[in-house]
């Protein structure tokens, strides 16, 4: 009886809720009809070489409206041969449907109608009508609201409450909503405080109605009064403007706000070939064409920004914002019309399980106990993979980012030498650790072949320095050699992944140090040459460890596997690094494997290809003249002493060797060798290297003592003081770096200054004399990018235009008609047009600029990236962040020379020592030296990028939170890729490499806690970091020039043209006034820069005619 009880309410229940969940249905598709309508009905018909029809808002009727607009059609018939145009008058209640339906392909409309159509249909704006009002070429309007000058009870806006009050119609944008919305921003209500409120239909018969006397004020359209005085209808002197706007330099009589001017609209189904044709064919409109003069107009512009026209109607609340701000159940329902049914599936199937629960409870237990089990043995599965993700995200990361950012502000402070090595080794091992833990981590990654590498330039020694401090510490820790046996020609200047390569070789050589309890660890480096761009480099990580046996050495490579685990419990670790190195090694064309004998030790063997410069300095060919140099080696380990006397060898010296203090002393007193340089080591048996040099002093041969390098893996400060006190002048730590062992040897034998010399002829110096003068396109969205490519170029004497997408582009190469441009510099991410679409079609189009040279400009310096850019038509490629010799050499390439012969000039020879502060800009989290060298030096510029990227970014964490909380993975893809060219170029390697992997991650749609953690920290460092300086920092102080009304006078009507021609010379031209006007005067010209820098260009010029009339100088040129 109990169970057939349950029974029922279990069917009564879902009943119900399959009631509710139809009516939620029924509600859901009533909310959504009229817009999917509105979309699904429209008619995408093919335009192409048929009728198009323009749809024109006839506010004046239809006659009026074929008279005003009928030439037009006639003018784009004759400009446009295979299409057929026809203009549709419509009413304002007409307007939707036919947009709704097809029945136009562009609208000409009131600003207010176009923002509906936006909303509503998709529609985007294609041009703005410039008008003609009284002579005066306008692309914007205003309101404006006056009285009779004989009516005296009415002086300000509160004086029409209890009036009666006329306007030109509701549906009027310029003559009545813009008055509208005024007067709601003065707290009047006009439909509730006005005594009356009428429309007479016109302009002018609204200005007659209120000078009649038939009303106490109106409200017209900016110009309306001008035009009807200037036709002798009206006195001006008969008008009272009341709210009347002086400020703002706008030609008429105003009251509102200035809006910009009806646009004509294109639909989503019309191509971009024929929209193209169509806004170009517009904007040649003149004021002399028949369509111009028929409709009263002064011809067309681009399309203007329409949002503030949005803004007014949320406030006036009426289409398309009836209900804006307004909440009803239904809203509720539709917003959460998923949770509810989802809440109604849930409670069917909760009491779904407790009928099963009550039926059939023992059947469930023996489930449960079964589920359990299965459960059990997932997680023994997973417990190593799981325990340590838990562990190392948890209790490793957070430690990690407050490590690495208090070490950096610590380099801040004052700190003696000794604590700066330490800071300094603090800041490089936390940095590598971080920057590999990301992947450990996340090994579904690798899992799913989703890791990536980057193929960027670098400097093998970097790697090699940084694992010397890394792992030279243990070393000494365990009384342990690390050497480095690098044959001679192995090349230094590779392109690659820098940190996966890094990360290999830290493994390996951590796993060596770990197992290795004496003895020595060598790590060889040998290349194979493929061809005369790539080549083979086989690594060699070998030691004097436990070994293993062959059964052991078959559980390698095999996530989270060790050879036993008492290895684990030993020595620690995760069974995870040989899987990450094998496969990064794979993924750079490799191979790893190992050999290994228990007890004898183990060598870890693997190869790569890469990229190398074939035009790297030779070291034999810059010591011609120490060939055949006598040098002694003296060290107690065979190993050490054969390492050492290859490298020297490789330099064509001539070596003897030693194996300890005693044998060294005995071979110089009896005259078996005459070295003129001893290299000795420090740490050995019996006589170390100290007491050897002090024997030596001692002897009868102490005169005759030839020079001494000392090395040591283990020595300290004061032993080295020591040395110092002996004579010893020259010091090198073990593992010994070829580059540097030459270095030190020419250093002492004082050939310093000669290599230095040579190494600067030997490299590829970039003659930029050939190009200067060229034209260039620069196409970045981005204005930190902007500023620093722009500063490069310019001072390199190119002449640079901007254009921030790829539509610019395009229309800035429409609009030379002969050959102007000589290269574009492309980027790749950009709105409105990317650049590889942008380049697809300059490859499509019929002109001079078919074959133009493009570069692409891109973060993404992987593989697929690169080929994605070369498929498009780019020519060639540079990463950001922006490298000057990279840069300046695709430009040499690809720039056809000029016709003129200058002199050489050396890209090397622009730099710009320009640090008038006087001392060295220090960062936390950037490495401001490579940042200064991105602008030639520049303080000034440099300064300026931290300020912007400061202004840009400290909020943005924020911004990327709300983001992701509403699934807007592509909008923060590109934020976060900006931020890491943005980074880059200040010098910011951490932020750029964390940035990276966020960017491509939120591409996957993978982003976990960890990966914002660690971003957020490395923002936070840079951020902090910023602001410390900015804080501290002490701007040089600038020229001033004297006082001169006359120049200042030139350098104002110069600036008045730049900003007419929207050209950012402008900048250069606002700094020379500057220097010219008063302290006092100074101010305002720093707020046109802020609008220039913003590329504000219409405002600037609206203050820089306010700051003229003040000052009395002419803006034009007196003739």
């Amino acid at each position: 009886m109990r169970q057939k009880k349950y029974k029922y309410i279990f069917y009564c229940t879902v009943i119900l809720m399959v009631i509710l969940s139809i009516g939620l249905f029924f509600v859901h598709n009533e909310s959504v009809s009229s817009d999917a309508d509105q979309h699904s009905n429209i008619v995408y018909s093919d335009v192409s070489g048929q009728e198009v029809r323009i749809g024109v808002l006839a506010n004046q009727g239809d006659e009026n409206c074929m008279k005003l607009w009928g030439a037009t059609a006639k003018y784009l018939n004759e400009k446009i041969k295979d299409h057929k145009f026809f203009i549709v008058p419509l009413g304002f209640d007409e307007i939707n449907q036919s947009v709704e339906s097809g029945d136009v392909d562009f609208a000409l409309v009131n600003p207010s109608i176009y923002v509906e159509l936006e909303m509503k249909y998709d529609v985007s704006r294609l041009i703005t009508l410039k008008s003609q009002v009284s002579g005066k070429e306008l692309i914007r309007f205003g309101g404006v609201i006056f009285t009779s000058s004989t009516n005296t009870t009415i002086n300000t806006l509160e004086d029409i409450k209890n009036k009666s009050f006329v306007a030109v119609d509701a549906e009027s944008f310029g003559g009545w909503q813009t008055e509208w919305k005024e007067f709601l921003d003065h707290g009047i209500d006009p439909y509730k405080e006005f005594a009356k409120l009428d429309f007479a239909g016109t302009q002018e018969q609204t200005v007659y109605k209120v000078l009649s006397g038939e009303y106490d004020a109106g409200a017209t359209r900016t110009g309306i009064l001008e035009q009807l005085a200037q036709e002798g209808k009206i006195k001006l002197s008969d008008i009272k403007i009341l709210n009347q706007c002086t400020s703002c330099n706008f030609p008429f009589l105003h009251s509102t706000q200035i809006y910009p001017e009806w646009p004509i609209a294109r639909l989503s189904h019309v191509d971009d070939r024929l929209a193209h044709e169509v806004a170009l064919a517009m904007m040649e409109m003149k004021p002399v064409d028949e369509a111009a003069k028929n409709a009263n107009i002064a011809g067309w512009t681009v399309p203007q920004n329409y949002t503030v026209i949005g803004n007014t109607l949320k406030t006036l609340k009426i289409r398309p914002f009836e209900n804006y701000g307004e909440i009803s159940i239904k809203d509720i329902i539709i917003q959460y019309k998923w949770f509810l049914l989802v809440m109604n599936l849930g409670i069917v199937l909760a009491v779904f399980f407790m009928m099963r629960l009550i039926s059939l409870k023992s059947e469930l237990q023996q489930a449960l106990d079964v589920s359990r089990q299965m459960e059990q043995n997932a997680e023994r599965a997973n417990a190593a993979k799981s325990e340590f993700l838990a562990h190392m995200s948890h209790e490793i990361r957070t430690p990690m980012n407050a490590i690495i950012g208090l070490s950096q502000l610590m380099t801040n402070t004052e700190l003696s030498p000794k604590q700066n090595d330490y800071i300094k080794k603090i800041i490089s091992s936390a940095k590598h650790l971080l920057g590999i833990i990301n992947d450990i981590l996340d090994y579904s990654k690798i899992e799913a072949n989703e890791m990536e590498l980057e193929n960027r330039s670098f400097d093998l020694n970097e790697i090699l320095h940084n694992m010397s401090n890394l792992v030279s510490l243990k070393a000494e820790e365990k009384g342990l050699e690390f050497l480095f046996d690098i044959d001679a020609s192995v090349p230094y200047r590779l392109m690659g992944d820098q940190l996966r390569l890094s990360q290999v070789l830290t493994n390996l050589t951590s796993n060596a140090m770990k197992f290795t309890e004496k003895g020595h660890i060598i790590l060889s480096i040998r290349s194979e040459i493929l061809d005369s761009e790539k080549l083979k480099l086989k690594f060699e990580v070998q030691d004097t460890g436990i070994g293993m046996t062959q059964e052991q050495m078959e559980k390698l490579f095999k996530p989270f596997s060790q050879v036993d685990s008492s290895v684990s419990r030993q020595f620690g670790g995760t069974g995870l690094g040989l899987t990450i190195c094998k496969q990064i090694v794979e993924m750079m064309g490799g191979t790893i494997s190992v050999n290994s004998e228990a007890g004898i030790g183990s060598s870890f063997i693997f190869d790569v290809v890469m990229d190398y410069d074939n035009q790297q300095q030779d070291t034999s060919a810059i010591s011609s003249e120490l060939h055949g140099l006598k040098v002694l080696i003296v060290d107690d380990n065979e190993t050490a002493r054969d390492i050492l006397r290859n490298m020297l060898e490789s330099f064509r010296f001539t070596v003897y060797e030693a194996a300890s203090g005693e044998d060294a002393v005995s071979m110089l007193k009896s005259g078996q060798v005459v070295p003129q340089l001893i290299v000795l080591d420090y740490m050995m048996p019996g006589m170390n290297g100290l007491d050897t040099i002090r024997c030596l002093r001692e002897s009868e041969t102490a005169g005759d003592i030839p020079e001494i390098m000392m090395l040591s893996a283990f020595a300290k400060d004061d032993v080295k003081l020591d040395a110092k006190c002996l004579g010893v002048e020259r010091f090198l730590d073990k593992p010994i770096n070829p580059l540097y062992l030459f270095d030190t040897i020419i250093e002492i034998f004082g050939f310093q200054n000669r290599r230095v010399s040579d190494v600067a002829k030997s490299e590829k110096l970039v003659d930029i004399s050939r190009i200067q003068g060229a034209e260039v396109i620069l196409a970045e969205d981005n204005e930190i990018n902007q500023q620093v490519a722009f500063e490069l170029l310019t001072h390199a004497g190119l002449v640079v235009t901007i254009a921030n997408n790829g539509l610019e582009v395009l229309e800035l190469l429409a609009a030379q008609k002969e050959h102007h441009y000589d290269m574009i510099l492309m980027d790749i991410q950009m709105p409105i047009m990317d650049g590889r679409t942008a380049t697809v079609k300059i490859r499509e189009m019929n002109n001079v600029y078919k074959d133009i040279p493009i570069i692409a400009m891109t973060a993404h310096a992987i593989k697929i990236e690169s080929e994605k850019n070369l498929a498009s038509g780019m020519n060639d490629q540079v990463n950001k962040p922006i490298e000057i010799d990279n840069l300046f050499a695709a430009l040499v390439k690809y720039i056809p020379p000029k016709d003129f012969d200058n002199q050489p000039i050396f890209l090397q020879d622009l730099g710009i020592t320009n640090n008038e502060t006087g001392t060295s800009i220090q960062i936390a989290g950037l490495a401001t030296e490579e940042g200064l060298k991105r602008v030639l030096g520049d303080e000034k510029i440099y300064v300026n990028l931290l300020k912007s990227f400061y202004k840009q970014y400290s909020g943005i964490l924020d911004e990327i939170s709300g983001n992701i909380e509403a699934g807007r993975f592509d909008a923060n893809e590109r934020i976060v890729h900006t931020i890491k060219g943005n980074g880059g170029n200040l010098g910011a390697k951490q932020l750029y490499l964390s940035a990276g992997k966020l960017e491509e991650n939120f591409r996957n749609h993978i982003v976990t806690d960890s990966d914002i953690a660690d971003f957020s920290s490395e923002l936070n460092i840079v951020l902090n970091g910023i602001q410390y300086f900015l804080n501290s920092y002490q701007a040089p102080e600038e020229e001033v020039i004297g006082f001169d009304p006359a120049q200042l006078e030139i350098e104002i009507q110069m600036l008045n043209h730049q900003l007419q021609e929207y050209n950012t010379d402008a900048i250069s031209t606002i700094e020379k006034i500057a220097k010219l006007c008063s302290a006092d005067e100074k101010g305002k010209w720093h707020e046109i820069r802020t609008l220039v820098d913003d590329l504000q260009f219409d405002t600037a010029l609206l203050q820089l005619n306010a700051i003229s009339d003040s000052m009395g100088a002419s803006l034009e040129e007196k003739k």
